[in-house]
């Protein structure tokens, strides 16, 4: 069980990191394609914390689909599946993390997350 949830939380890590470049990139309206990562003009704006937040909420998201069994072993044995849910799973972080965004910038939770970007921006970085 605890392998199962380690493995979701890889592959959600997977999922975020797909859905942070491809926020990026439709926010810099930059071609998607996986060759703009070596040019100059993808890393002259990249926020690694933005993209890092998107990391984490794939990771949550990997573990509590796999701790819940939503995704039998099973399934992520067939390739065709298996891109399916990954183009699925990429889909719906995109959607949560659009979800969040629209939640905490419209609503009184903005000062609570500007105290905490706040806090954070104050801790000694290593």
């Amino acid at each position: 069980m605890v392998e199962e949830i380690l493995k979701g939380i890889l592959l959600g890590a997977f999922y975020g990191a797909q859905a942070a470049l491809y926020g990026y990139l439709k926010s810099e309206e930059l071609p998607i394609s996986w060759s703009v990562i070596f040019t100059k003009k993808f890393w002259e704006k990249f926020s690694p914390e933005k993209a890092l937040k998107t990391i984490l909420l794939g990771m949550v998201f990997g573990a509590f689909t796999q701790g819940m069994q939503f995704l039998p072993p099973e399934m992520l044995a067939d390739p065709g599946t298996m891109i399916f849910i990954n183009f699925m799973n990429t889909a719906i972080i995109m959607g949560v993390d659009q979800l969040m965004k629209l939640i905490v910038r419209r609503t009184p939770l903005v000062k609570a997350w500007n105290w905490l970007k706040e806090k954070a921006g104050i801790l000694p970085m290593q």
